[in-house]
């Protein structure tokens, strides 16, 4: 599975940051998938791909509770009993999780991606604000605006050239049925990473598959 990146620090070299092991949560039966704990890496991430059964959760437990590094809970679902105490039992762990299981023991809470609806360090300091300390799911932004100002991730095509929007410090092209494609590229996605003392996690195919600005313009 994708390695993920943690910059926990002012960011220097995408190639220095740390890495998260993902893949970890439990089958369709419920059960702990049991993967073995990394050895090389500062963290893991545990997905609620598939909610644990009480036996799933109780191995769970003993697994987490072996292992010294930081826990992502990358919770997407919503709340579940079972994962509410998953995450009770990681009280003394550096425990990140998601804004819908802030009441729980953390370390700090999973905010993001911004989709580009609020100018991004006003979006940031408006979830420190609520959240306190925070991590950043820093996905490249790559967004269609609709009319109405409805907002869905762009999956198709990019358009071949755009234009630089300061107010958002991304790249913008008007479609002919009126919707408007916000996209990062490599410099615009990291000039948003050096902009912030916050820690980000990035998946680093995001990174890798990031478009250069040969044919932008501005």
């Amino acid at each position: 599975m994708e390695k993920c990146l943690y910059f926990a620090k002012k960011l220097k070299n995408l190639n220095e940051a740390d890495a998260l092991a993902p893949g970890f949560g439990f089958t369709a039966k419920g059960d702990w998938r049991g993967r073995p704990l990394p050895s090389d890496e500062i963290g893991l991430i545990v997905d609620d791909c598939f909610l644990p059964s009480r036996l799933g959760l109780d191995a769970a437990c003993r697994a987490l509770a072996e292992w010294k590094g930081l826990i992502v809970l990358d919770f997407e679902r919503p709340p579940s009993q079972l994962l509410i105490a998953l995450a009770h039992s990681l009280t003394e762990k550096q425990t990140v999780l998601p804004p819908s299981y802030s009441a729980c023991p953390h370390a700090a809470v999973l905010v993001g991606p911004w989709q580009a609806e609020l100018d991004f360090l006003h979006w940031l300091q408006n979830l420190q604000t609520r959240f306190g300390r925070v991590v950043l799911d820093c996905a490249p932004l790559r967004v269609q605006c609709c009319p109405g100002g409805k907002r869905r991730p762009w999956a198709s095509k990019l358009p071949e050239s755009g234009f630089f929007c300061p107010a958002l410090g991304c790249f913008h092209r008007r479609l002919p049925d009126g919707t408007i494609i916000f996209w990062d590229t490599r410099r615009t996605f990291r000039a948003r990473l050096e902009s912030i003392e916050v820690p980000v996690i990035l998946v680093r195919s995001d990174w890798e598959t990031l478009p250069t600005e040969k044919s932008e313009q501005f």
